[in-house]
C-alpha cells in the first residue's frame, strides 16, 4: 500500500488579498488532477490536507489565537477561526465530491490536545479507520 499526503497550500487555493476568497478555478483544476491520480492509481492511498489561506487567518490574526484562549472573547476567536477552517474545507469537499472522490473531512482539532503551544495528546486512528475504508481524509 502506497500512502501519500497531498497538502493543498492556503496560498494557493485562496486570495491572501481578498479575505475569504477561494481561488476556484486552482481548486478546479488541483481536484482534476487529484483525480486524474486517484483513477490511474487506484490503489493508492491518499490523505488530502488542506491550508486556512484567507480564511482562517482572519480570525486567528484579529483574536490572536496562536497564544491559545483564556477569556470569553478569545475562546469565541478560537471557534471563530475554527468555522473558517471549515469553511474552506467545505468548499474543498464539494469539489473533491463532484468529482467522484470520496472525500470525507476530519478535522484536526478533533485528533489532538494541546496546553502551551506543546502536544499532550493525538489520536489518528479516524484516519487510519477512513483509509480502510477506501475514504479519502480531508484534513
Amino acid at each position: 500500500m502506497e500512502l501519500v499526503l497531498v497538502k493543498l497550500g492556503g496560498s494557493l487555493i485562496t486570495d491572501k488579498d481578498k479575505p475569504y476568497t477561494a481561488r476556484r478555478e486552482v481548486i478546479t483544476q488541483l481536484v482534476e488532477q487529484v483525480s486524474l491520480i486517484k483513477h490511474e492509481n487506484p490503489n493508492l492511498k491518499l490523505i488530502i490536507g488542506n491550508g486556512a489561506g484567507s480564511f482562517a487567518h482572519q480570525s486567528a490574526n484579529k483574536y490572536n489565537t496562536i497564544n491559545g484562549f483564556s477569556c470569553d472573547e478569545e475562546k469565541l476567536g478560537f471557534c471563530l477561526v475554527h468555522q473558517d477552517a471549515l469553511d474552506l474545507n467545505f468548499l474543498l469537499a464539494k469539489s473533491f465530491l463532484q468529482a467522484g472522490l470520496p472525500v470525507v473531512s476530519l478535522p484536526p482539532i478533533t485528533m489532538t490536545i494541546t496546553h502551551n503551544k506543546k502536544l499532550l495528546n493525538s489520536d489518528f486512528s479516524v484516519i487510519e479507520s477512513s483509509l480502510k475504508a477506501g475514504l479519502i481524509p480531508l484534513v
